[in-house]
């Protein structure tokens, strides 16, 4: 794999992890960024079980809504397969859309529907619904300066195995939060979900069960009205 893709993907708001601290250099001596293709915006990923049917597939769209080729390590339009039994059906996923239900001033997830298109032309629809708060990533390392020496999970820290314990109180989201360096970041929340899943065949068999769902909203995104 590419290192670039593994220790940070390249979009403006990351960056490459040489360029984050404590690694950064003093961004005087950093050349300037060029724009590199089109930024993600939105991200949708399950990966889910319900008794003997199991799937994944990811929706990642631009600004607008496209789904096209993205500037980061996320940038795949779509993907996805689903499983019927150990070896019984294997379904490929050629394409998806969803309606997403989003709690009133917030990107927070309340509700979702996908529709998935199989490659024989099949129509396969998931609900999903978040069963608890959204698990907040930024505090073990997502983000520069999460870690007490001011970097993150994908920085060097030392010769062998580096372990942190914190604790907060993340039940009520958004919420402001400050990092170990001092960035406060305003209006956080969590973006990874434990779901409840009920998907529906094109031929009407119907499964319920649990998911893990992303659902990242970076910037504006037109097709909900976000600035």
């Amino acid at each position: 794999m590419d290192p670039e893709h593994w220790y940070g993907s390249r979009d403006h708001s990351w960056g490459l992890y040489h360029e984050r601290p404590p690694l950064a250099p003093n961004p005087r001596f950093l050349p300037p960024r060029e724009a590199e293709g089109i930024p993600r915006a939105l991200r949708f990923w399950t990966l889910f079980g319900s008794d003997e049917l199991s799937g994944f597939y990811a929706i990642h769209e631009s600004p607008d809504g496209k789904q096209v080729p993205l500037n980061d390590t996320f940038g795949t339009p779509f993907e996805g397969r689903l499983h019927i039994g150990w070896d019984t059906e294997i379904v490929d996923l050629v394409g998806g859309s969803h309606e997403l239900e989003l709690v009133p001033g917030t990107r927070l997830l309340r509700a979702g529907t996908v529709t998935l298109h199989d490659a024989d032309g099949g129509k396969w629809v998931q609900h999903v619904e978040p069963v608890s708060p959204p698990w907040v990533t930024a505090t073990i390392g997502y983000q520069a300066g999460s870690w007490k020496d001011g970097g993150s999970m994908r920085t060097y820290h030392g010769p062998g195995v580096s372990v942190e314990w914190d604790e907060f109180d993340f039940a009520k989201q958004p919420f402001d939060h400050t990092m170990y360096d001092g960035t406060v970041y305003r209006n956080l929340h969590g973006k990874e979900y434990l779901s409840r899943v009920t998907t529906t065949a094109p031929d009407g068999r119907r499964w319920v069960g649990a998911g893990h769902t992303e659902l990242f909203l970076d910037g504006p995104f037109s097709p909900y009205e976000l600035q």
